[in-house]
Protein backbone atom coordinates (compact mmCIF):
# COMPACT_ATOMS: atom_id res chain seq x y z
CA UNK A 1 0.00 0.00 0.00
CA UNK A 2 2.82 2.36 0.89
CA UNK A 3 4.66 1.73 -2.39
CA UNK A 4 1.47 2.27 -4.44
CA UNK A 5 0.94 5.63 -2.75
CA UNK A 6 4.57 6.59 -3.47
CA UNK A 7 4.21 5.52 -7.12
CA UNK A 8 1.04 7.59 -7.61
CA UNK A 9 2.70 10.58 -5.93
CA UNK A 10 5.81 10.22 -8.13
CA UNK A 11 3.78 10.02 -11.33
CA UNK A 12 1.71 13.04 -10.28
CA UNK A 13 4.82 15.09 -9.49
CA UNK A 14 6.51 14.10 -12.76
CA UNK A 15 3.38 15.06 -14.71
CA UNK A 16 3.26 18.43 -12.98
CA UNK A 17 6.95 19.01 -13.67
CA UNK A 18 6.67 18.20 -17.37
CA UNK A 19 3.46 20.24 -17.75
CA UNK A 20 5.28 23.32 -16.49
CA UNK A 21 8.04 23.00 -19.11
CA UNK A 22 7.59 24.34 -22.66
CA UNK A 23 6.19 21.71 -24.98
CA UNK A 24 8.79 19.71 -26.85
CA UNK A 25 6.36 19.16 -29.71
CA UNK A 26 6.07 22.16 -31.98
CA UNK A 27 8.29 25.10 -31.11
CA UNK A 28 7.74 25.37 -27.38
CA UNK A 29 7.83 29.15 -27.70
CA UNK A 30 6.26 31.12 -24.91
CA UNK A 31 5.78 34.86 -24.67
CA UNK A 32 8.73 36.43 -22.88
CA UNK A 33 11.24 33.63 -23.45
CA UNK A 34 14.64 34.33 -24.96
CA UNK A 35 15.93 32.71 -28.14
CA UNK A 36 19.54 32.69 -29.25
CA UNK A 37 20.53 33.81 -32.75
CA UNK A 38 21.12 30.17 -33.72
CA UNK A 39 17.65 29.17 -32.44
CA UNK A 40 16.15 32.08 -34.37
CA UNK A 41 17.84 31.01 -37.59
CA UNK A 42 16.65 27.42 -37.02
CA UNK A 43 13.07 28.67 -36.61
CA UNK A 44 13.33 30.78 -39.74
CA UNK A 45 11.79 34.19 -40.24
CA UNK A 46 9.36 35.57 -42.77
CA UNK A 47 10.69 39.10 -42.57
CA UNK A 48 12.30 41.78 -40.47
CA UNK A 49 10.65 45.10 -39.67
CA UNK A 50 11.77 48.24 -37.90
CA UNK A 51 9.06 49.48 -35.54
CA UNK A 52 9.82 52.50 -33.42
CA UNK A 53 13.57 51.99 -33.70
CA UNK A 54 13.42 48.31 -32.74
CA UNK A 55 14.20 45.52 -35.21
CA UNK A 56 11.59 42.75 -35.12
CA UNK A 57 11.89 39.35 -36.79
CA UNK A 58 8.57 37.74 -37.70
CA UNK A 59 8.29 34.00 -37.24
CA UNK A 60 6.23 31.78 -39.56
CA UNK A 61 2.71 31.15 -38.21
CA UNK A 62 3.33 27.43 -37.73
CA UNK A 63 6.43 28.10 -35.60
CA UNK A 64 5.08 30.92 -33.46
CA UNK A 65 3.07 31.11 -30.26
CA UNK A 66 -0.35 29.68 -31.06
CA UNK A 67 -3.53 31.59 -30.32
CA UNK A 68 -7.02 30.35 -31.01
CA UNK A 69 -9.37 32.59 -32.94
CA UNK A 70 -12.50 32.22 -35.01
CA UNK A 71 -11.09 34.71 -37.55
CA UNK A 72 -8.03 32.64 -38.41
CA UNK A 73 -4.55 33.62 -37.29
CA UNK A 74 -5.12 36.77 -35.30
CA UNK A 75 -1.64 37.15 -33.84
CA UNK A 76 1.90 37.32 -35.12
CA UNK A 77 4.90 36.03 -33.18
CA UNK A 78 7.93 38.30 -33.27
CA UNK A 79 11.42 38.24 -31.78
CA UNK A 80 12.97 41.58 -30.90
CA UNK A 81 16.64 42.55 -31.28
CA UNK A 82 17.36 41.26 -27.74
CA UNK A 83 15.97 37.80 -28.60
CA UNK A 84 12.76 38.11 -26.58
CA UNK A 85 9.64 36.41 -27.99
CA UNK A 86 6.57 38.63 -28.24
CA UNK A 87 3.12 38.58 -29.77
CA UNK A 88 1.39 41.26 -31.83
CA UNK A 89 -2.34 41.32 -32.46
CA UNK A 90 -1.67 43.18 -35.73
CA UNK A 91 -3.31 46.21 -34.17
CA UNK A 92 -2.39 49.88 -34.28
CA UNK A 93 -3.63 52.24 -31.59
CA UNK A 94 -4.11 55.95 -32.26
CA UNK A 95 -4.37 58.00 -29.07
CA UNK A 96 -4.48 61.66 -28.07
CA UNK A 97 -6.47 62.72 -31.11
CA UNK A 98 -10.24 62.89 -31.43
CA UNK A 99 -11.88 59.86 -33.01
CA UNK A 100 -13.90 62.27 -35.19
CA UNK A 101 -10.66 63.65 -36.62
CA UNK A 102 -9.40 60.13 -37.27
CA UNK A 103 -12.69 59.21 -38.98
CA UNK A 104 -12.71 62.25 -41.24
CA UNK A 105 -9.02 62.65 -42.08
CA UNK A 106 -7.93 59.01 -42.00
CA UNK A 107 -10.81 57.32 -43.78
CA UNK A 108 -8.72 56.49 -46.87
CA UNK A 109 -5.99 54.84 -44.75
CA UNK A 110 -8.48 53.03 -42.53
CA UNK A 111 -10.08 51.37 -45.55
CA UNK A 112 -7.15 48.90 -45.66
CA UNK A 113 -7.87 47.74 -42.10
CA UNK A 114 -9.68 44.55 -41.16
CA UNK A 115 -11.59 46.27 -38.33
CA UNK A 116 -11.64 49.74 -36.81
CA UNK A 117 -13.01 50.42 -33.33
CA UNK A 118 -13.52 53.91 -31.95
CA UNK A 119 -13.45 54.68 -28.23
CA UNK A 120 -14.83 58.22 -28.29
CA UNK A 121 -14.65 59.01 -24.58
CA UNK A 122 -10.98 57.95 -24.34
CA UNK A 123 -9.96 59.43 -27.72
CA UNK A 124 -8.50 56.13 -28.86
CA UNK A 125 -8.93 54.41 -32.20
CA UNK A 126 -8.01 50.75 -32.59
CA UNK A 127 -7.13 49.66 -36.13
CA UNK A 128 -6.75 45.92 -36.70
CA UNK A 129 -4.97 44.60 -39.79
CA UNK A 130 -4.89 41.15 -41.38
CA UNK A 131 -1.09 40.82 -41.28
CA UNK A 132 1.81 42.23 -39.30
CA UNK A 133 3.30 43.74 -42.47
CA UNK A 134 0.05 45.66 -43.06
CA UNK A 135 0.06 46.83 -39.43
CA UNK A 136 3.64 48.14 -39.72
CA UNK A 137 2.83 49.97 -42.96
CA UNK A 138 -0.43 51.30 -41.51
CA UNK A 139 1.35 52.54 -38.37
CA UNK A 140 3.90 54.46 -40.44
CA UNK A 141 1.23 56.10 -42.61
CA UNK A 142 -0.99 56.94 -39.64
CA UNK A 143 1.96 58.44 -37.74
CA UNK A 144 2.70 60.64 -40.74
CA UNK A 145 -0.95 61.67 -41.05
CA UNK A 146 -1.36 62.39 -37.32
CA UNK A 147 2.06 63.67 -36.15
CA UNK A 148 0.75 64.93 -32.79
CA UNK A 149 -1.00 61.66 -31.98
CA UNK A 150 0.51 58.73 -30.14
CA UNK A 151 0.46 55.93 -32.74
CA UNK A 152 1.63 52.57 -31.44
CA UNK A 153 1.81 48.96 -32.53
CA UNK A 154 1.63 47.12 -29.19
CA UNK A 155 3.63 43.93 -28.73
CA UNK A 156 3.16 41.78 -25.67
CA UNK A 157 6.41 40.46 -24.17
CA UNK A 158 5.04 39.28 -20.82
CA UNK A 159 2.60 36.45 -20.23
CA UNK A 160 -0.60 37.77 -18.66
CA UNK A 161 -1.45 36.24 -15.32
CA UNK A 162 -4.88 36.45 -13.73
CA UNK A 163 -4.98 37.77 -10.20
Amino acid sequence: MKSNCFLVFSITMASALFASLPAAAGTGLVIGTHVTPSELSALGTTGQYNVGGSALNVLPAEKGVTAKSTEGPSTTTVVNDKGVVGVSRNEVLIAQVSTQVVRSQGSALLAAAKTVTYYDTMQITSVRYGTFADAVTGREKLQTMFPKAQVTLPIEYHQRKPR
